[in-house]
């Protein structure tokens, strides 16, 4: 877009703290939506988390429920609410779980693995992207 000098779309939703709570740019061929806007703002208003396709007025998950779950599995990591599966089926985790998916900066799916040996093959995927020292 820089060669047109066309600015790209932008929507940033910044709490009363000054901390940007969510952003979304895109080109100018794809419209904007006041009801997806609506909505998030509405999220962002529950104090719960909301799983994959929330509506207003749907079910929302405890913030301390799923942080106690996440301190009971021993996790610290950073965690995706997707009761209804879409990430798995999006990136054809056959229904395997846990299912580990390593993105890279530019957000190509560098590798996928699932299972107690997940973590090692994403270990062995990182190790062959990281520059030589």
């Amino acid at each position: 877009m820089e060669e047109d000098h066309a600015a790209l779309r932008g929507l940033f939703i910044i709490d009363p703290q000054g901390v940007l709570q969510y952003a979304v740019v895109h080109s100018l061929n794809i419209g904007r939506s006041t009801e997806e806007t609506r909505r998030v703002l509405t999220a962002l208003q529950t104090g719960g988390l909301c799983p994959s396709n929330w509506k207003p007025g749907g079910k929302t998950l405890p913030v301390p429920e799923v942080e106690a779950a996440a301190q009971a599995l021993g996790t610290s990591e950073p965690l995706a609410v997707d009761n209804e599966h879409l990430i798995g089926e999006r990136f054809e985790t056959n229904g395997l779980w846990p299912v580990y998916l390593l993105f890279d900066a530019e957000g190509r799916l560098r590798a996928r693995a699932a299972g107690a040996a997940g973590l090692g093959v994403l270990g062995a995927a990182l190790e062959r992207m990281a520059p030589p020292a």
